[in-house]
């Protein structure tokens, strides 16, 4: 992440952060990193040269006035207007790794082969919460790859508990040389 990126992603939660809105604002920014991230085609029109900037802003308005908080179309224009609208995903993840700090949440990224049930979603979000200290978001994703077991992404650390790097591990054991 560029200290650009950076700056951009601060200066948005700070301002949501005064406002009282960050809740809100988090939550539109990434419906709008999911839609972006299904839709690049609208990051390159609000990036194109072939716009002025006023036109690039109006097309903001028209698609996310009244629809999105003034914080949020605001911020999309001035991310036009810099032309930073290309690092959009990483302007957010500043600002939601500064939302999560500042509303003691930490991030987690789940994998597992099969679905994980509720009853051991619980039982993780308890277990991670007693472990941290912090308030888990977890993210859940299948890859049967995992065979059985799961993955745990937590702040940069993996927790490796799948059969497959069981057996991975098994099978170094047993091809190298004694």
């Amino acid at each position: 992440m560029t200290d650009r990126e950076k700056l951009f992603g601060d200066a948005l939660f700070d301002v949501a952060q005064e406002a009282g809105e960050a809740q809100v604002v988090i939550g539109e920014l990434r419906n709008l990193a999911e839609s972006f991230s299904q839709e690049p085609g609208f990051i390159d029109v609000l990036a194109a040269r072939s716009l002025t900037r006023e036109e690039r802003c109006a097309l903001i308005d028209d698609c996310f006035s009244g629809k999105l908080s003034e914080h949020t179309v605001s911020y999309l224009k001035v991310l036009t207007e810099n032309d930073m609208i290309r690092s959009y995903q990483k302007c957010f993840e500043q600002f939601y790794e500064r939302y999560n700090e500042s509303n003691g949440i930490i991030a987690v990224r789940a994998v597992s082969a099969a679905p994980v049930s509720e009853e051991l979603r619980l039982k993780l979000e308890e277990k991670i919460r007693t472990i941290t200290g912090k308030i888990p978001e977890i993210t859940y994703a299948t890859d049967p790859k995992c065979i059985g077991g799961m993955l745990i992404e937590v702040e940069g650390t993996r927790f490796d508990g799948t059969v497959r790097k069981r057996l991975e591990e098994m099978r170094k054991t047993l091809v190298s040389p004694l």
